[in-house]
């Protein structure tokens, strides 16, 4: 006797131990094996009283599908990747939940890497997701030098960008509008009375710093005020790399009195390095950063910010996936949404010299529209 077979009962009666399989439900409901998949997978076409007498059986008997065998045999699989750059930052927990709860909705299931901000980890996490035979992947933190990632789109395997895109490949991403976030945050500064305000960047090889910084510097030029190129610092999305920054603005000299940080997590680290040494924000430096995570709106905090509406980038995210999934073959989508600066006390009020407002000069010409909803503040150019 094979003795493979010898340990599976002959019927549902003389099984002793061990879960029941597809097969053996169907026989309980009378019903057959095909018949238990197309309810599992929810399929339209099975009667009512058929689907509710299978799903009361499945839930007696504690019934787990077996979804690695279900795709080796539909060649379909119900596993997505979800690739993260640092699950420390406070940005990636909130979107990592948004994602997995509409995926969830979705009947998918998410193998989530972390790559810890490291290029050739990110690397090893698409090949072992590729070996995985996860049906698509979402990567929320690519790097400019990640070419492993270029390869996926060319091969037009089912990839798609969030928060983050490749400047050199063209392939479906979802993303705020970086630099008009940053061109926002400056104007809001500069309309504040700051004239020396701090760039507090993120990692250089990522198309997020990149825009932002751009934002900064077009911001001053649009305004006609002069940039000094030393207030700008090289930091890496992280509450210790805001940290730093803060040490290098307290060894300034001539100290900015305002900083734009490329993110939250590096504000949070930027302003508790400043309370450290006693540097008040927003009285001594005034502070904005970019994400709006739930910690911003702390009242201890009150972080003026550019939000990012991460629920809506999660299931844009996702609708794009699943549309590829389902064999959309049409050119790569580039979703970009618009930035929103969120005004809080971080921010400070109107810059004051000697009692006086010190002016705009002529900035002050330039038209602004303010909308006032809450706790946010949508500022848009009017010309």
């Amino acid at each position: 006797m094979d003795p493979i077979k010898s340990r599976e009962p002959t019927s549902i009666g003389d099984r002793t131990s061990g879960p029941l399989n597809s097969r053996e439900i169907g026989r309980l409901a009378g019903v057959s094996q095909s018949t238990v998949s197309r309810v599992l997978s929810g399929h339209p076409h099975v009667a009512e009283e058929t689907r509710q007498r299978v799903l009361d059986i499945i839930s007696t008997h504690h019934f787990v599908p077996n979804t690695l065998a279900r795709s080796l045999v539909t060649r379909r699989s119900r596993s997505i990747g979800l690739v993260v750059s640092n699950i420390t930052n406070h940005f990636y927990p909130e979107l990592i939940e948004s994602i997995c709860t509409i995926a969830a909705e979705k009947s998918f299931s998410v193998i989530l890497c972390n790559t810890q901000q490291d290029p050739a980890l990110q690397k090893d996490s698409l090949r072992l997701l590729i070996e995985q035979r996860v049906a698509g992947i979402i990567m929320t933190s690519v790097v400019s030098t990640a070419p492993f990632a270029g390869e996926l789109v060319r091969d037009r395997f089912p990839l798609v960008l969030i928060n983050r895109c490749l400047a050199d490949v063209h392939s479906d991403a979802v993303l705020i509008d970086n630099h008009r976030g940053a061109f926002l945050a400056v104007m809001h500064f500069l309309k504040q009375g700051h004239r020396r305000i701090a760039f507090v960047g993120g990692l250089r090889n990522t198309t997020t710093s990149q825009d932002r910084e751009r934002g900064y510097l077009d911001a001053h030029a649009h305004a006609n005020i002069p940039l000094d190129p030393a207030l700008t610092f090289d930091g890496d999305y992280s509450w210790a790399g805001g940290r730093r920054a803060a040490d290098w603005f307290a060894a300034q000299q001539d100290r900015p009195t305002a900083a734009l940080c490329a993110d939250d997590t590096t504000a949070l680290g930027f302003i508790d390095g400043l309370a450290a040494m006693g540097i008040q924000v927003p009285d001594d430096c005034a502070v904005i950063g970019f994400d709006d995570i739930r910690e911003a709106a702390y009242q201890s905090i009150s972080l003026t910010t550019i939000r990012q509406p991460v629920a809506q980038m999660a299931e844009l995210a996702m609708d794009l996936l699943e549309r590829r999934l389902e064999g959309d073959v049409s050119p790569p989508q580039l979703i970009v949404l618009p930035a929103e600066l969120i005004v809080r006390r971080s921010s400070g009020g109107p810059r004051v010299a000697n009692g006086v407002m010190e002016p705009n000069s002529a900035f002050q010409q330039r038209t602004y529209a303010p909308t006032l909803v809450g706790d946010r503040e949508t500022e848009r150019d009017s010309a």
